[in-house]
């Protein structure tokens, strides 16, 4: 009986196994980098307490803590090829009835304003409205909350520190509202060191206070009995 010579197995290209350890030292590399944005965050809790979530393989971290009684979140997001990255930090606050979104003028803003297709809000400082671009869904009382130097001011030292923008969410039937700023394409060892972040959530809390007029705060239908349960 005759057998026939095995079929010689198909040598496998060298580009294979190159691409597969490149892509494995790749993986490597991200969480490494990864965990070491974990431990800026980590850094934190020795100051604030709290604790930090995420995932190292994705590298999208949060912190959950309290500053001055109030909720205090901040999270980082990674883009992607064509997408900034982002640092958000959000102080929850109960009683917030205001409505306002705040950025820096650009050229696309100001034509979408002349064309009618933007609204913009008048604060009454001539500097001021041309660096920032203001709306809101409480227009009427979102002009009376500029009004007040001291919030125009706070909101220029938050820029001038690197935000991207400002966000005041009014709160809902059983939604406390919040103070939302964002850092687009943050250094994260910089911008959550001590020395840099703790005047950044004093100038969130102080555009959240009660000084600033109890027009713009008031009671939280449901909120206490949500509470209570």
């Amino acid at each position: 009986m005759q057998y026939g010579h095995a079929a010689p197995r198909p040598e496998v290209p060298w580009q294979v196994p190159v691409f597969f350890a490149v892509f494995v030292i790749l993986i490597f590399l991200g969480v490494a980098m990864n965990k070491r944005k974990k431990q800026f965050f980590e850094g934190l809790c020795s100051f604030l307490g709290g604790q930090v979530t995420g995932n190292p393989l994705l590298g999208n971290y949060s912190f959950l803590g309290m500053y001055k009684n109030r909720p205090l979140k901040i999270k980082y997001a990674p883009g992607g090829k064509n997408s900034p990255n982002w640092l958000t930090i959000i102080l929850d606050d109960p009683l917030f009835a205001l409505d306002l979104k705040l950025s820096e003028e650009d050229l696309l803003k100001e034509a979408l304003e002349k064309l009618g297709i933007m609204k913009d809000l008048d604060s009454g400082d001539p500097v001021f409205d041309a660096r920032f671009h203001a709306a809101s869904e409480t227009a009427e009382l979102a002009v009376k909350y500029l009004a007040n130097p001291e919030v125009r001011a706070c909101v220029t030292r938050l820029f001038d520190a690197g935000a991207f923008s400002i966000e005041l969410v009014r709160r809902g039937t059983t939604v406390p509202g919040l103070i939302k700023l964002k850092k687009r394409n943050p250094d994260l060892e910089a911008d959550l060191s001590m020395q840099n972040l703790i005047p950044m959530l004093d100038g969130l809390d102080l555009l959240c206070s009660e000084k600033n007029g109890a027009e713009f705060f008031g009671k939280l239908d449901g909120w206490d009995k949500l509470l209570s349960k």
